[in-house]
């Protein structure tokens, strides 16, 4: 049944979102006519920025019925988060986030697969995003921490995302790594987002686990082995 919904997933998809990237491109367009009224242009920015909506939610699909192929190698965990805070810069500036980074000197490189791990990275940042609309400060660190929940020494690595957000009900902690879960309201998230980046870690040998406290805040942490010859 999961081989068939994730074939049904993957067909609606594609038949959805090639005309969805159609409807985008002739909206930029218009949007680049200065003859437009400013009414419309505001109109059809509406419209855009709910296609672009709709092309996150196939692609979170897309990404969730998909198991991924790791190519790990070894990786320098604050050239890849730099990478991925880039992406950000501008919403962070839009909506008064205060960005702040710490990573430890000479950091070990982490045995991993640099586009996967950004991809689990950006889905916690988005989660943080969502939870300071009115602004806030936003912390990533990382720092060599040993496996605490093994009875093997296992070096590696932890990345820390702090929000200073809304937080998260103490009852929904145990479940927001599970598929569909979500505290968004309807049309604002697909609960998914979470749950890749849960499949990604695992699939990595490492480990997500989060802490928070409504009115405070949230911390994702993201912990990875670190690099070895014998990988």
């Amino acid at each position: 049944r999961l081989v068939v919904l994730g074939k049904l997933v993957a067909t609606i998809a594609h038949k959805i979102g090639t005309p969805l990237t159609a409807i985008s491109g002739h909206l930029q367009l218009l949007l680049e006519d200065p003859q437009l009224p400013s009414e419309v242009n505001q109109r059809i920015q509406i419209i855009f920025r709910q296609t672009h909506r709709l092309n996150t939610v196939m692609q979170d699909l897309l990404n969730f019925v998909r198991t991924p192929t790791l190519e790990l190698e070894p990786v320098s965990i604050p050239q890849c988060l730099e990478h991925t805070l880039q992406l950000f810069l501008p919403i962070f500036d839009k909506q008064s986030i205060l960005l702040h980074t710490d990573y430890q000197a000479s950091l070990p490189l982490a045995c991993a697969d640099s586009l996967q791990l950004q991809d689990a990275v950006n889905n916690l940042i988005d989660n943080a995003i969502d939870a300071m609309p009115h602004g806030g400060q936003l912390k990533v660190s990382a720092r060599p921490q040993d496996r605490q929940d093994s009875l093997v020494h296992e070096p590696g690595i932890c990345i820390e995302i702090h929000d200073t957000g809304i937080g998260i009900p103490p009852d929904c902690l145990e479940t927001i790594f599970q598929t569909f879960f979500t505290t968004k309201n309807i049309g604002e998230g697909t609960g998914l987002g979470l749950a890749i980046a849960s499949e990604i870690v695992q699939q990595h040998q490492g480990k997500l686990s989060v802490e928070s406290a409504e009115g405070q805040g949230t911390t994702f942490f993201l912990w990875l082995p670190v690099w070895s010859e014998k990988t």
